[in-house]
């Protein structure tokens, strides 16, 4: 009986993976818009899923079982921060875009869905912290469009609070780690678009605050951007592409090192030696 219920954790867990691999495509490749109700049902699941009032994650008990539920958080959050279309916040605020009501999401929708990310906690789960600093980075691109007569709901969340929050539980961190596991290698969806949303994630995060030179944030940003760019020629490509906005403040954030030379040398070599996959980019660098 054990084994057999064993066997139906891991079975469920792995039908999972499938559905979330093809609900993440449906969003990435724009099937479907993700409205305010639907993100706060997946922030729902995987406020549970991570606290524990599921108990599937107690379940899994073989390997096989674990490493798919891990999958299912990962796929989870990538899934909410994609939902928050920072891509498009990214080309409204190059663009000088107005905001509206219809334009991301519905303001009502907004202040419900700030009630959800705050009741996250970061130091119960490192899983939230990347999303409570990406919903963070959504309010800031939010508040630094034009036209802000509407903005009232907006300048009440604590942005700035959220950061904060989610320093005790390394959020980058939790980001390094996941793209070191076998995350990527393993999952049968597709890891460009992953690697994609990250680089967009970190796009956007590096647009709405400062990095400093000499701090851990800019050696594990680099990481991350490493991790992401190397060996993916395409990404590479869109890199080097100076019409390409989205990679923008990543190509303003490597020629700041490069001009602090020799200053952060190890993380300027890094960077161009993961930026050069493909004939193109191999010429740029």
């Amino acid at each position: 009986e054990i084994d057999l219920m064993a066997l139906w954790v891991e079975e469920m867990v792995i039908e999972s993976n499938l559905v979330l691999d093809i609900l993440f495509l449906a969003y990435y490749e724009n099937f479907c818009i993700c409205n305010g109700q639907q993100w706060q049902n997946l922030c729902e699941l995987l406020k549970g899923i991570v606290s524990g009032s599921f108990n599937i994650g107690k379940l899994a008990a073989s390997s096989e079982a674990k490493n798919s539920f891990y999958h299912a958080k990962v796929q989870l959050l990538l899934i909410l921060i994609e939902t928050l279309d920072l891509e498009n916040l990214l080309r409204m605020v190059h663009d000088d875009i107005p905001f509206r009501d219809d334009s991301i999401f519905l303001l009502k929708d907004i202040q419900a869905m700030d009630g959800l990310v705050s009741s996250l906690i970061p130091f119960e789960a490192v899983e939230v912290g990347p999303l409570i600093l990406a919903w963070a980075v959504f309010v800031y691109l939010l508040l630094s469009l034009p036209d802000r007569h509407d903005y009232h709901v907006l300048m009440e969340i604590d942005h700035m609070g959220y950061v904060q929050n989610t320093i005790v539980c390394a959020p980058f961190g939790y980001l390094i780690d996941v793209l070191h596991s076998a995350f990527l290698v393993d999952s049968d969806g597709p890891a460009s678009g992953y690697l994609s949303v990250l680089k967009t994630f970190i796009s956007a995060f590096i647009t709405s605050f400062e990095v400093g030179h000499q701090s851990e944030t800019l050696k594990m940003i680099t990481d991350i951007l490493c991790k992401i760019y190397r060996g993916e020629e395409s990404l590479c490509m869109q890199f080097w592409d100076r019409n390409c906005f989205i990679d923008q403040p990543i190509r303003s954030l490597l020629y700041s090192i490069a001009n602090d030379f020799p200053i952060n040398i190890a993380e300027l070599v890094r960077l161009l030696s993961a930026l050069c996959e493909g004939s193109w980019p191999a010429e740029c660098v």
